[in-house]
């Protein structure tokens, strides 16, 4: 029954209204085995709850708006798939917007979800997207916002990030760990060729960027380690040294990002750093909680989400520790 009213499932169960209205709320004055028959009733009898009439009524709507430019990118699915489930284990619903990589997307979609009466907000906005206003309209309406893969610098909005300089960094020591002097980059990420070329340098190490596959392949001769920006250009580029005939990781040992399934359909497992997206969406709702039931103004964070090395075959060159230059 779409049209079931609280005062239906009240009726069925011989309480009142308040009564029925706080336990699908989980207040805490009623007691559980209410909570519980009520959900159940009103589960049977197909009740929905209005989202947005109830935050009109109460100015909560347990509504959080999620915004990423762009839903289909593997990491991005990867992580509101994560994020949704964590919501939904507190009690919040989620609603997912995109802004398809545009600064008019954003501005759309923010206007969009404010009209839903969303109480808090987890923006992954475009590289150096500088919507100022959409920020201030969002604190003017009360929004609890969280930036992600971005540093906010506001001081009403949180911010959490993957340490992609760190992860090229972390890449180029297990390379060096494995006995590589001169390492080629293959791709095109900045903060990630930022923490490559920041550690090679560092670590006194040969070292060149090459947008594509087929960029390197004029001089792959050169290189004894390759960091691949992703999974399936390190696949790529590992079929490419099988026909090649040169033999990894004994003449060539392969890193890449994202440690996906494509790892292990290489003919030799790729060694690949995990960005753990499913540490940062538990991170981001549990800010996102603290900002919703805080009673003043959190000062705004900057937490960075560490990444983690997978060693696969495709890299193990030999079995040494770390002896890095540390400054």
């Amino acid at each position: 029954m779409d049209n079931t009213k609280l005062s239906d499932i009240a009726k069925a169960l011989n309480v009142s209204v308040a009564t029925v209205s706080r336990s699908l709320n989980n207040h805490p004055l009623i007691k559980e085995e209410t909570k519980k028959a009520v959900k159940r009733v009103a589960e049977r009898m197909g009740y929905q709850s209005n989202k947005i009439a109830a935050a009109l009524r109460t100015g909560d709507s347990k509504i959080v708006g999620v915004l990423v430019p762009d839903m289909r990118q593997e990491e991005t699915s990867y992580f509101i798939k994560i994020l949704e489930q964590e919501l939904r284990n507190l009690g919040l619903h989620a609603v997912f917007a995109q802004s398809e990589g545009m600064a008019k997307g954003e501005r759309d979609a923010v206007k969009h979800l404010m009209k839903l009466r969303i109480d808090g907000l987890i923006f992954m906005p475009i590289h150096g997207s500088k919507n100022l206003r959409l920020h201030r309209d969002l604190k003017k309406q009360g929004v609890k916002e969280i930036m992600i893969n971005e540093v906010a610098m506001l001081p009403h909005v949180h911010s959490l990030l993957v340490d992609y300089a760190c992860g090229g960094a972390f890449a180029v020591r297990h390379l060096i760990d494995q006995g590589c002097e001169k390492i080629a980059f293959i791709g095109e990420q900045k903060k990630i060729e930022s923490g490559f070329q920041k550690e090679c340098a560092q670590q006194e190490v040969v070292h060149e960027c090459f947008v594509e596959p087929d960029d390197w392949k004029q001089r792959k001769q050169d290189f004894d380690g390759i960091i691949c920006v992703d999974d399936r250009t390190a696949l790529k580029v590992s079929l490419l040294l099988g026909k090649e005939r040169i033999q990894m990781p004994k003449q060539v040992a392969l890193v890449s990002f994202g440690n996906t399934v494509l790892c292990e359909l290489s003919p030799i497992p790729i060694t690949s750093i995990d960005f753990q997206y499913d540490l940062l969406a538990k991170q981001v709702v549990n800010q996102m909680l603290l900002s919703l039931n805080a009673r003043r103004k959190l000062p705004a964070t900057t937490q960075y989400i560490p990444p983690k090395l997978i060693i696969r075959k495709s890299s193990q060159k030999a079995k040494i520790g770390w002896k890095l230059k540390v400054d």
